[in-house]
Parts: structure tokens; sequence; C-alpha cells
């Protein structure tokens, strides 16, 4: 029995670290979406509880005997609520740096890895790289022509149709996630990967992102598993008509 040749096996090798860096992706998307549901949570239970309560009791002082003297400053709440929301948008702003990173640091490249792998993945990562690259290139235009530029009513008209169009890419690169879900699973038979792309889908109207990246994490080992079992079966290796290792890295 021959191994791999040394072109099969560097094609594997190429699948085996994008499946790992989408992994990877998932993982850290997670940890951003329970963090900031957390934040959300504490931010919503000060508001409704603590604050009021706080006034309440600041504004009534004083019912022990004696001369009472009106309130001064301010009540305790809102100060501590001023320290809050300072720790809540660095938390935010950490989360936002994380988010960033799992998409543009491990989610696109790691499907463009898979369309090195096969040319069964080249259509969802140019749908990845078009949608969530040009949507965010759209977006940091739209903020700097609000910060840079006097805001008028064309600056504000340009602003919202930029806006639009990067909903619209950052929909197609969403759709070519949905692809590469279906696509793992075709070839790997995962039924977890088939389930995260249609709670991506799903995740278009309501917003349940954060259980399609705990599937599409939890779904990813048995990919990777099987590919590097490749690299020692080379009777494993789809044929050249299914995977396609010339599919460049755009």
């Amino acid at each position: 029995m021959s191994l791999p040749s040394s072109r099969d096996r560097e094609r594997i090798l190429t699948g085996i670290q994008g499946l790992e860096e989408i992994k990877s992706a998932s993982l850290y998307l997670t940890i951003v979406w329970l963090i900031g549901f957390i934040i959300l949570i504490i931010f919503y239970v000060y508001i409704a509880t603590l604050i009021p309560l706080s006034v309440f009791m600041w504004g009534h002082r004083g019912f022990e005997p004696g001369p009472r003297t009106p309130p001064s400053g301010l009540p305790p709440a809102l100060g501590a609520l001023m320290v809050l929301i300072v720790i809540l948008a660095i938390a935010g702003l950490a989360i936002t740096i994380l988010g960033l990173y799992a998409v543009y640091g491990k989610l696109v490249p790691g499907i463009s890895k898979l369309a090195v792998y096969s040319s069964e993945y080249s259509t969802a990562s140019s749908l990845v790289k078009i949608g969530f690259v040009g949507g965010l290139v759209l977006v940091l235009i739209a903020i700097a022509l609000m910060f840079l530029v006097a805001i008028t009513r064309a600056i504000i008209l340009v602003v919202l149709i930029l806006a639009l169009i990067a909903l619209i890419l950052f929909l197609l690169g969403r759709i070519g996630l949905v692809i590469a879900c279906f696509k793992l699973n075709d070839e790997f038979s995962e039924g977890t990967l088939l389930a995260a792309g249609i709670v991506f889908i799903i995740s278009i109207f309501i917003s349940i992102d954060f259980i399609g990246w705990i599937l599409l994490y939890a779904g990813l080992s048995s990919p990777i598993n099987k590919l590097k079992k490749r690299l020692e079966s080379p009777e494993s290796i789809p044929p050249t008509g299914e995977v396609g290792g010339e599919a460049p890295i755009l």
C-alpha cells in the first residue's frame, strides 16, 4: 500500500488547516455571543432593578428623628452605573476585536483553504470573501464619511446606500457559509454540519447564530479526523474529479 503522493498530502494538509481554522472561528464566535449575552443581561438587570431602588432610597433619606436635609449629589447607583458602563464598553470592544479576528483571521482564510483542498468549496469560498470582506470595507467607508465629512442630506443618503449594500454583501457571505456547511456534510456525512447550515439560514430571520457556531464547532472534529486518516490511507482519498487542488486562495 503506497502513501498519498506529495501533491495529495499537501492538499489534505491544507484541508485540515482550513477545518481547524473554521473550528477556531466557531469557538471564538461562540465566546463572543456568550459574553455579549451576559453583558446585555447585566446591563438590563442593573437598569431595571438596582437604579430605581437606589433612587427611591436616596430620595427618601432622613426618616430618622431630627431635622431633615435635602439629599445632595447623585444616587450611588448612578455613580456605579458610570463605572459599569465603562467596564461594559471595554468588554464590548474586546469581543468586537475577537469577533473580527474570528471572521477575518480564521473563518474566511479557513474556507479559502477548503477551496484549495477541493474545488467543491470554491463557490462557498468566493461568496464568503466577497460578502464578509466587501461588507466590512463598505461599513468602514460609511463610518469614515460620518466622522470625516460634514453631515449633509447627501452624505446621509450615501451612508444609507452603503449600509444597505453592505447588508446584502454580508448576506452573501452567510450564504457562502451555509453552502460550506452543506458541502462538508455531503463529503463527510456529518449531520451536525447540516444542522449548523440550517441554523445559519434561520438566523437570517431569528438571531440564533450562537447555536450554529456551537454545532459547527462540534461537527468539525469528525471531518478533521477523517482527513488525518487519509494521510495514511490512499484508498480513502476522493478521486481527482471530486477533489480539485487547483482552486487558488484569492
